[in-house]
């Protein structure tokens, strides 16, 4: 059995966002998320527990996008390497996307 017939279909294709006090950065990215023609069965997005600007985003476009499937980790250690450990810990995908908030991917990102 290949990795991809494992997973579960809801988790096939995650995407990690690491992010830290960028809540429009944030804004752009999960919106450019929200848009694509083949959309991630799963977004983490990581922020520090004290972004609370960061997690209003985040259910802010949990509503305005509810195809999109959020879940914020928040991660035991302060840096990039520890927010990517994190979000990959939160997801059983066989295959992660890294993206960071301030990036806006085309709508075929995925594809």
């Amino acid at each position: 059995m290949t990795e991809a017939a494992s997973a579960t279909p809801a988790e096939l294709i995650s995407v990690v966002v690491p992010s830290a006090y960028r809540p429009a950065d944030l804004t752009r990215c999960l919106e450019a998320l929200g848009v694509q023609t083949l959309a991630p069965d799963l977004v983490v997005v990581v922020l520090r527990e004290d972004d609370y600007a960061g997690a209003q985003v985040v259910e802010t476009l949990g509503n305005r996008f509810p195809s999109l499937v959020l879940h914020v980790v928040h991660p035991t250690k302060v840096g990039y390497v520890p927010a990517l450990e994190a979000g990959i810990r939160r997801t059983s995908s066989p295959w992660i996307a890294f993206l960071d908030d301030d990036a806006v991917p085309p709508p075929a990102w995925i594809n």
